[in-house]
Protein backbone atom coordinates (compact mmCIF):
# COMPACT_ATOMS: atom_id res chain seq x y z
CA UNK A 1 0.00 0.00 0.00
CA UNK A 2 2.78 2.56 1.22
CA UNK A 3 4.81 1.69 -2.49
CA UNK A 4 1.06 2.52 -4.35
CA UNK A 5 1.15 5.92 -1.95
CA UNK A 6 4.35 7.45 -2.92
CA UNK A 7 4.05 6.56 -6.68
CA UNK A 8 0.14 8.51 -6.36
CA UNK A 9 2.25 11.49 -4.52
CA UNK A 10 5.10 11.29 -7.57
CA UNK A 11 3.19 11.49 -10.35
CA UNK A 12 0.84 14.13 -8.40
CA UNK A 13 3.40 16.36 -7.41
CA UNK A 14 5.19 16.06 -10.73
CA UNK A 15 2.03 17.05 -12.86
CA UNK A 16 1.25 19.80 -10.67
CA UNK A 17 4.55 21.07 -10.73
CA UNK A 18 3.87 21.21 -15.02
CA UNK A 19 0.52 22.40 -14.68
CA UNK A 20 1.87 25.08 -12.02
CA UNK A 21 4.41 25.92 -15.28
CA UNK A 22 1.02 26.21 -17.62
CA UNK A 23 -0.30 28.85 -15.50
CA UNK A 24 3.15 30.70 -15.27
CA UNK A 25 2.90 31.34 -19.07
CA UNK A 26 -0.63 31.88 -19.12
CA UNK A 27 -0.06 34.46 -16.02
CA UNK A 28 2.72 35.87 -18.40
CA UNK A 29 0.25 36.45 -21.13
CA UNK A 30 -2.76 37.71 -19.46
CA UNK A 31 -0.27 40.25 -17.68
CA UNK A 32 1.21 41.59 -21.01
CA UNK A 33 -2.66 42.20 -22.37
CA UNK A 34 -3.99 43.15 -19.25
CA UNK A 35 -1.10 45.03 -17.00
CA UNK A 36 -3.52 46.96 -14.90
CA UNK A 37 -5.73 43.58 -14.10
CA UNK A 38 -5.13 42.49 -10.46
CA UNK A 39 -3.06 38.94 -10.85
CA UNK A 40 -4.69 37.97 -7.25
CA UNK A 41 -8.00 37.37 -9.13
CA UNK A 42 -6.41 34.83 -11.12
CA UNK A 43 -4.53 32.78 -8.45
CA UNK A 44 -7.64 30.40 -7.39
CA UNK A 45 -8.42 29.60 -10.97
CA UNK A 46 -4.67 28.65 -11.45
CA UNK A 47 -4.75 26.77 -8.12
CA UNK A 48 -7.91 24.85 -8.75
CA UNK A 49 -6.74 23.76 -12.22
CA UNK A 50 -3.21 22.27 -11.07
CA UNK A 51 -4.54 20.57 -8.50
CA UNK A 52 -7.99 19.24 -10.76
CA UNK A 53 -5.40 18.93 -13.44
CA UNK A 54 -3.11 16.73 -11.34
CA UNK A 55 -5.30 14.50 -9.55
CA UNK A 56 -7.30 13.01 -12.97
CA UNK A 57 -3.56 11.25 -13.92
CA UNK A 58 -2.58 10.67 -10.40
CA UNK A 59 -5.89 8.97 -9.55
CA UNK A 60 -5.64 7.04 -13.26
CA UNK A 61 -2.47 5.12 -12.69
CA UNK A 62 -2.88 3.86 -8.94
CA UNK A 63 -5.38 1.74 -10.74
CA UNK A 64 -3.36 0.97 -13.89
CA UNK A 65 -1.73 -2.25 -12.72
CA UNK A 66 -5.57 -3.77 -12.95
CA UNK A 67 -6.37 -2.01 -16.14
CA UNK A 68 -4.38 -1.41 -18.85
CA UNK A 69 -6.81 1.13 -20.50
CA UNK A 70 -6.72 2.73 -17.68
CA UNK A 71 -2.73 3.17 -17.66
CA UNK A 72 -2.65 4.33 -21.28
CA UNK A 73 -5.69 7.00 -20.91
CA UNK A 74 -3.50 8.44 -17.92
CA UNK A 75 -0.21 8.22 -19.83
CA UNK A 76 -1.92 10.04 -22.72
CA UNK A 77 -3.29 12.54 -20.44
CA UNK A 78 0.26 13.23 -19.29
CA UNK A 79 1.17 13.58 -23.14
CA UNK A 80 -1.57 15.87 -23.61
CA UNK A 81 -0.62 18.40 -20.19
CA UNK A 82 3.38 17.70 -21.29
CA UNK A 83 2.75 18.96 -25.13
CA UNK A 84 0.30 22.24 -23.95
CA UNK A 85 3.08 23.00 -21.74
CA UNK A 86 5.61 23.03 -24.51
CA UNK A 87 3.52 24.96 -26.61
CA UNK A 88 2.72 27.46 -23.85
CA UNK A 89 6.18 27.77 -23.19
CA UNK A 90 7.10 28.75 -26.81
CA UNK A 91 3.72 30.82 -27.10
CA UNK A 92 4.30 32.84 -23.78
CA UNK A 93 8.11 33.69 -24.63
CA UNK A 94 7.18 34.71 -28.27
CA UNK A 95 4.30 36.60 -27.34
CA UNK A 96 6.47 37.87 -24.08
CA UNK A 97 9.26 39.34 -26.86
CA UNK A 98 6.63 41.05 -29.38
CA UNK A 99 5.05 42.88 -26.77
CA UNK A 100 7.99 43.95 -24.50
CA UNK A 101 9.73 44.91 -27.75
CA UNK A 102 7.45 48.31 -28.08
CA UNK A 103 8.39 51.54 -27.07
CA UNK A 104 8.17 53.14 -23.20
CA UNK A 105 9.26 49.95 -21.72
CA UNK A 106 12.70 50.63 -20.36
CA UNK A 107 15.00 47.73 -21.63
CA UNK A 108 16.12 46.90 -18.13
CA UNK A 109 12.79 46.23 -17.18
CA UNK A 110 12.26 44.33 -20.56
CA UNK A 111 15.17 42.32 -19.59
CA UNK A 112 14.60 41.33 -15.95
CA UNK A 113 10.96 40.12 -17.18
CA UNK A 114 11.61 37.94 -19.98
CA UNK A 115 15.20 36.61 -17.96
CA UNK A 116 13.05 35.66 -15.40
CA UNK A 117 9.94 33.71 -17.26
CA UNK A 118 12.72 32.00 -20.20
CA UNK A 119 14.83 30.80 -16.89
CA UNK A 120 11.53 29.66 -14.88
CA UNK A 121 10.19 27.95 -18.03
CA UNK A 122 13.94 26.65 -18.91
CA UNK A 123 14.56 25.15 -15.50
CA UNK A 124 10.84 23.38 -15.49
CA UNK A 125 12.00 22.05 -18.73
CA UNK A 126 14.88 20.26 -18.11
CA UNK A 127 14.08 19.35 -14.28
CA UNK A 128 10.72 17.58 -15.62
CA UNK A 129 12.72 16.13 -19.32
CA UNK A 130 13.15 13.01 -17.75
CA UNK A 131 9.41 12.28 -16.55
CA UNK A 132 8.03 13.80 -19.77
CA UNK A 133 10.47 11.65 -22.16
CA UNK A 134 9.33 8.74 -20.47
CA UNK A 135 5.90 9.31 -20.53
CA UNK A 136 5.93 9.59 -24.15
CA UNK A 137 8.13 6.27 -24.69
CA UNK A 138 5.97 4.68 -22.81
CA UNK A 139 3.06 5.67 -24.23
CA UNK A 140 4.14 4.52 -27.79
CA UNK A 141 5.80 1.51 -26.23
CA UNK A 142 2.94 -1.21 -25.05
CA UNK A 143 5.65 -3.67 -23.68
CA UNK A 144 6.55 -0.99 -20.79
CA UNK A 145 4.89 -1.34 -17.60
CA UNK A 146 5.67 2.07 -15.93
CA UNK A 147 7.80 4.61 -15.89
CA UNK A 148 10.57 3.23 -13.89
CA UNK A 149 10.38 -0.25 -15.62
CA UNK A 150 11.43 1.17 -19.08
CA UNK A 151 15.14 0.81 -20.16
CA UNK A 152 15.01 2.06 -23.91
CA UNK A 153 18.19 3.88 -24.90
CA UNK A 154 16.29 7.42 -24.61
CA UNK A 155 15.72 6.77 -21.26
CA UNK A 156 18.63 5.36 -20.12
CA UNK A 157 20.57 8.41 -21.89
CA UNK A 158 18.45 10.42 -19.18
CA UNK A 159 19.01 8.34 -16.22
CA UNK A 160 22.69 8.57 -16.83
CA UNK A 161 22.37 12.28 -17.30
CA UNK A 162 20.18 12.53 -13.95
CA UNK A 163 21.71 9.82 -12.12
CA UNK A 164 18.86 7.70 -11.56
Amino acid sequence: MLGRASFFMCVFSTLLGLCFQICICVDLILTLKRPFKSKEARMPAYIGFSVFASLIPAIGNQYARENHAMFVGATTYSVVLIALSWVLSLVSIVYGCLKLCKTGISQKVRRQILARHVTTIVFFSVFELYLQVSTVVILLDDTADSIGSYDGPIALTLKIIYGT
